[in-house]
């Protein structure tokens, strides 16, 4: 037994069964609910989901940056999944010796028209600090105001969130500082930065770094 909606407003709903039909995005979907297994998963099901869970957590800082500036939705794909899926993509299942690990330099935490970012160095020139420098390859354009964001995230450790960053600082800057928390102190970083339009309409293409170790 079930019942559907018929509605020419809101489309069509419902369920019948293990069948539900709804209306995603303009879109009329059915599925099909899954069976609650009784039996517990294997160790290889059990990495798989792992990593599901490791992605959405490594996802998190930036989860509302992705809804506006990853690419653009296409059908029934939004821009969070897109995002959800390139990390999930990087962190590789070693079904042999049950563990992820992460390509770090495959993730993209940013997608857009937008100047793509030319990073030249990072440092940790003080306690707590990381410096990035690049170069500003939008000289003479409106785009030197484009304000850098940033993305931090410990070496080797999903099992922690990652540092989404905001800033102030426009390309013709040339640098920006980050000051941490002293439980990043002699931790290995790694960094990927992107520039977003000061009107916030796009953004740019992140570009990964590569790794720092926090002084």
């Amino acid at each position: 037994m079930g019942k559907v909606i018929d509605s020419i407003i809101s489309g069509t709903s419902g369920r019948t069964g293990r069948i539900v039909i709804a209306n995603v995005n303009g879109y009329e979907i059915s599925r099909i609910r899954p069976k609650k297994s009784t039996k517990a998963p294997s160790p290889k099901q059990a990495l798989i989901k792992d990593r599901f869970n490791k992605a959405v957590l490594f996802i998190a800082s930036y989860r509302e940056y992705v809804k506006a500036f990853f690419g653009t939705k296409v059908g029934l794909r939004s821009t969070y999944n897109a995002a959800m899926s390139n990390v999930i993509n990087a962190f590789q299942c070693d079904m042999e010796n049950l563990e992820i690990i992460p390509n770090y330099h495959q993730i993209q935490f940013s997608k857009g028209k937008g100047i793509d970012p030319q990073p030249l160095a990072i440092s940790s020139p003080t306690p707590l600090t990381i410096v990035i420098d690049w170069a500003d390859n939008a000289s003479g354009t409106i785009a030197e105001t484009d304000y850098m964001v940033a993305l931090l995230a410990e070496d080797n450790d999903l099992n922690v969130g990652t540092l989404f960053f905001q800033t102030t600082s426009i390309r013709a800057d040339l640098s920006h500082e980050f000051t941490l928390l002293p439980r990043y102190q002699d931790k290995e970083l790694h960094v990927w930065i992107a520039f977003v339009n000061a009107d916030n309409l796009f953004a740019s293409n992140s570009a990964y770094i590569g790794k720092i170790k926090v002084s």
